[in-house]
């Protein structure tokens, strides 16, 4: 797949040419990994997707509009997935930070894993993919996932910091609920296994994947499940405030409110995760250039100390944001406004399809998809 420009034209051509797509044609090849550059039987909307560029409700109007609901449900889901990834996760704010307490492993065996030499010719050709391009094409995420845990035995979690690390459509729920699922710990007793006829055929005959595991590892969880938060309902609307701040993980912002008389600041991604992958730290760089573009007296934030600074210069007594979900900006968020005069006033607000649909994700998501009647 062609590395996304991180422009919002971009995002739309590439809408504008999978909607006709996005029916029968993606329901019957969606599973068929044919390798780089050959992967328009998907989307390549995920990295805009995940940083919001395209809003969910903007595409799946989209394609329905072009396919008819009962033709593209199956794309449609995909998208309902990331989102019900972020609800699920929103509830339970301890499984990410249990997800963040990796232990050191200096094995050979892992860096084997990550530079792609471990001698199984599909998981050491997705490494290379994995790190040229930014992306893997999903079904191959699912098999890596299961060799890396079950096979060769390493830690998932590490696996999942490995993923986050070279993703252009990285997003900490999606990406930490799926390694947990293949690893059997997001429903107990389900995990995902990789065959090595099933990657034979839906890679048609590119691989040949020898020495796979028969039988999954028993992994403990160290998360503890039995508590949950209820996501409050936030406000929609535009408040009243002196200052937007704009995260990483929303950047249609200024398609959604109004900032023309507001004073802006963008947050510079690399304060949240510290990318190894330099294609991914291109492209956050694009979406900034891109935004900076349609919002040019917006100010870009790249070191933390300067926020209270900004805030007192520019006598900020209000400021506003979408609130970010569980993960790295939700820890950007907090550490952000411990910088700040606590007589500023801070308003939350979160977008209505969130508000709608993370209520809903207390269960699995097939309790999920009937609470909102999700075809």
């Amino acid at each position: 797949m062609q590395i996304p420009d991180g422009t919002y034209q971009d995002a739309l051509s590439k809408l504008e040419q999978f909607k006709c797509l996005a029916g029968d044609k993606y329901t019957r090849s969606r599973n068929y990994d044919f390798g780089p550059s050959h992967h328009q039987n998907v989307s390549g909307l995920s990295p805009y997707l995940a940083r919001r560029v395209l809003l969910p409700h903007e595409v799946i109007k989209t394609v329905e509009e072009k396919n008819g609901k009962q033709k593209c449900a199956k794309f449609c889901q995909e998208i309902y997935w990331q989102t019900y990834w972020r609800g699920w996760l929103e509830m339970r704010p301890q499984v990410w930070s249990d997800s963040q307490d990796i232990k050191v492993d200096s094995s050979q065996s892992l860096k084997n894993a990550k530079n792609g030499t471990t001698g199984i010719d599909a998981f050491d050709f997705w490494v290379e993919e994995l790190k040229s391009t930014g992306y893997l094409h999903n079904h191959a995420r699912m098999w890596f996932a299961s060799i890396w845990i079950h096979t060769l035995e390493l830690d998932w979690k590490v696996g999942a910091d490995f993923f986050f690390n070279f993703l252009c459509d990285a997003d900490c729920a999606s990406n930490t609920l799926s390694w947990r699922w293949v690893a059997g710990l997001h429903t107990k007793g389900k995990y995902y296994l990789a065959d090595e006829e099933n990657i034979k055929k839906y890679t048609k005959g590119r691989f040949d994947p020898k020495g796979l595991a028969k039988n999954p590892r028993e992994i403990v969880d160290t998360a503890k499940l039995n508590e949950k938060i209820n996501p409050s309902t936030l406000n929609t609307s535009d408040p009243s405030c002196d200052l937007w701040i704009i995260f990483p993980d929303d950047y249609s912002v200024h398609r959604t409110f109004d900032l023309l008389n507001k004073k802006v600041i963008i947050i510079n991604p690399n304060l949240a995760f510290p990318w190894e992958s330099g294609v991914v730290t291109q492209f956050n760089n694009n979406i900034l250039k891109d935004l900076l573009d349609k919002v040019p007296h917006a100010k870009i934030l790249n070191n933390l100390k300067d926020f209270s600074t900004y805030c007192e210069i520019g006598k900020v007594n209000s400021l506003c944001y979408i609130k970010p979900c569980v993960g790295i900006y939700h820890n950007l968020k907090t550490n952000i406004l411990s910088h700040i005069d606590p007589k500023i006033k801070i308003y939350e607000v979160r977008r209505k399809w969130d508000n709608k649909y993370f209520v809903g994700a207390n269960k699995g998501f097939f309790s999920f998809k009937k609470k909102f009647n999700i075809t």
